[in-house]
Parts: C-alpha cells; structure tokens; sequence
C-alpha cells in the first residue's frame, strides 16, 4: 500500500488539511477546531421534561452530536484560547473531529485503520522551549497513543510558514533563513524571529485576530439590519477590497439581503489591529505593531543588533487577517517611525497565500524529499 498522510495545520479558530493518498494530494480543506459539550446542566434540563432521558456528559465529536440527534442539547466550544487545548481529552475528541470531517469530504476511511496512516501537524510556537515540548508530546501522545496513528511528525508553525515562502523571500534575506514571521491568526495574533530555526525568546502575542474583527463587522451588520449574520464571507471580502486599516474608509454602499448597507463603518474596523484603544473589545490589549516591536527587541537583546536588522529586512505577513486592506503599509509605515535607524530596511512581504502559508509549507517540506527519494523523519511507538 502506498504511503497515507494527512497534513494539518493546527490553528486556534480553524484546521486547514490535504491529504495524500494513491500518489497524489487531495483539495485542501478549512475546517473550524471546535468540539461540542453536554454539561449537568443540559442534562437536568432535558430531565425536567422527559424523566427517562439518558443523555450524558461530556465533549463529542460533530458527528456523535448529530447521530445521536443531540444538536438541540449540546453546545458548540472551542477547542482552545490561543496555543494550548484546555485539556488532553478535549484535544483527542478535536482531532478525532476533524478526522470524521476528511472521511466525509474524501470518502475515505481512517479512524476504521488508523495505524495505516501518518499525520504532520505545525502546532504553535510558545514563548518557552519547555512549554514547546510538553505541547508537541502532548499531541504525539494523542495522535499515536489515543488515536493510533502510524507515525506522527510535529513541527512549529513559523518553520513552515518560511518554508513555504522562502523562493519570495530569498529576495529579500540578508542573512540565509533569517526573518520576522508576522501571523494575523484567527484567535490571535503572534510573532516570532527566526534564524536557522525560530527563537522562542522573540515569540510575542496579542490575544486577539481576525475572528475579534469579523464579529464586530458582524454587529455592525446586525445593527443596520436586525437580522443575525451567519455566513461572513461577503465580509471578509468587503475588508479585503475596501477596509482601510488606517480608520479613513470612504463612504461606500453595498447590497445586503435587498437592503442598502453604509458600509464605511464596518471597513474601518481593521483598524482594530493597529488602534486597540478605540475599540471596546481590543481595549488595554497590545496592536500588531507593538508585539512586532516587542519582538525585533527581544531579537535585539538576543543576537545583537545584526540579528535585529536582518529580521526586519525580512518580514513575512501571513494568516487571513493579512489579507485586509492596508494592514501591511500602516505596519510598515508604524514600524518605521518606531525604528527611525532602520528606515528603507523594514520590508513587509505578504505570503502569496497567507492563510494556507502554513499548509503549503508542509506541502513543499514533502514534495522536496520525494523528489530526493526522502522521507518525513516520522515518530512512532
């Protein structure tokens, strides 16, 4: 049987996947990381109306809750706030999630056989080596322990972000494998300096991404129209074409469910990620800019100044928030103003493809060592 891996990006507020199998890579998938709970309360609840209800506790699997006819009873949570799942059960039932959703998108069995299959994850880089390595052993534990995988290869997320964008960035390094990985995540917002490999004395985060500022596009809607917004897309492309990072969004209209939108407030709301001040929910939380800063400094007091100056000769932008209007010139332009001696040197580059930047890393990890008869140093039991 040919090799069967499936590669995921693990994020805060989605998974993005493919899979290779029969000699070939799958589409690639975006899925949300969430998992759904039953507590004592819902169950008392249920109780109080059917007296012979058995309905349990815990935290299952999307398609437990919905084989089960559970859906009206459980509640939808995240699998984790920033880096770290809340716990290892809750982790396990999110990967196994995540897994039921491949097999029903590519009609293909692995939980049936897991042994038969491998799996790269990029997790999180965390501010501290030790805190590093207790979450990679924590989903190795889980992938091979609890699931049953055959092999499992864990890398941090910076590493392949670089990978996956080092031909556009070559151009711009100063030092080899030398930059600034600048992620604007969904649940967050992180930082991180690498040389050779990222240095987790540089690791800085913000603890909030564009998921903060879909939801408030998403009031700004409701508060027009009185009617709950569900799909987001239409958002997202709205910020992408018209947002202005800056504040200072031209009056624009737009067409929403027949009625006439003013969209200009909603387009300013990227600002959020520059000017945490102005908004209620981003209030006494650091900008973009400020964890950037914090992050060169630390660069700064780690490796001395050349270290510094090559990072930010080479700042990679990537995550979906990356994509909004002008979120990468006002970084830029802010950065500038903080470090007056580097002006002319701070290079901004977005990733191509910020929000698969990760995958695609993976992807061209693979790709390089078929093509050298290689394979992924995989982990087994």
């Amino acid at each position: 049987m040919s090799e069967q891996i499936l590669f995921n990006d693990w994020g805060t507020t989605y998974n993005k996947c493919k899979l290779w199998r029969n000699n070939q890579y799958t589409d690639r998938v975006i899925l949300q990381n969430k998992v759904y709970e039953i507590t004592q309360k819902d169950v008392e609840a249920l109780q109080r109306s059917f007296k012979d209800s058995t309905l349990e506790t815990g935290i299952f699997t999307e398609r437990y809750i919905d084989n089960h006819g559970l859906s009206a009873h459980a509640n939808e949570i995240s699998v984790q706030e920033g880096a770290v799942a809340d716990n290892k059960y809750k982790l396990e039932v999110a990967y196994r999630n995540m897994i039921e959703h491949l097999e029903a998108e590519f009609d293909v069995s692995i939980l049936d056989d897991p042994s038969q299959w491998k799996i790269a994850s990029a997790i999180a880089l965390l501010d501290q080596a030790d805190a590093g390595t207790k979450l990679a052993e924590m989903h190795k534990e889980i992938i091979l322990d609890k699931i049953g995988f055959g092999g499992v290869y864990i890398r941090n997320r910076p590493h392949f972000d670089i990978v996956g964008n080092l031909k556009t960035l070559e151009t711009y390094m100063t030092s080899p494998f030398t930059a600034c990985v600048v992620n604007v995540g969904g649940g967050d917002s992180k930082v991180v300096c690498v040389s050779k490999e990222p240095v987790p004395e540089t690791v800085k985060r913000t603890p909030f991404g564009g998921r903060t500022i879909i939801e408030e596009a998403r009031a700004f809607v409701y508060a027009l129209t009185s009617k709950p917004v569900r799909e987001t897309s239409e958002i997202q492309e709205w910020l992408i074409k018209y947002g202005d990072a800056w504040g200072n969004a031209e009056p624009r209209t737009e067409d929403w469910r027949g009625k006439t939108l003013e969209i200009e407030g909603l387009l300013n709301t990227v600002e959020m990620l520059f000017a945490t001040s102005k908004f209620p929910a981003t209030n006494g939380k650091q900008s973009l800019t400020e964890i950037v800063i914090d992050s060169l400094e630390a660069a700064h007091t780690k490796g001395k100044e050349k270290f510094m100056r090559h990072a930010a000769h080479c700042i990679l932008l990537t995550g979906g928030g990356s994509l909004w209007r002008g979120v990468a010139e006002r970084l830029k332009v802010e950065l500038e103003q903080y470090f007056p001696d580097l002006e002319g040197e701070i290079n901004i580059i977005r990733s191509p493809d910020p929000q698969y930047s990760t995958l695609n890393g993976m992807i061209n990890v693979h790709t390089t060592l078929k093509e050298k008869n290689r394979e992924i140093p995989w982990e087994t039991r």
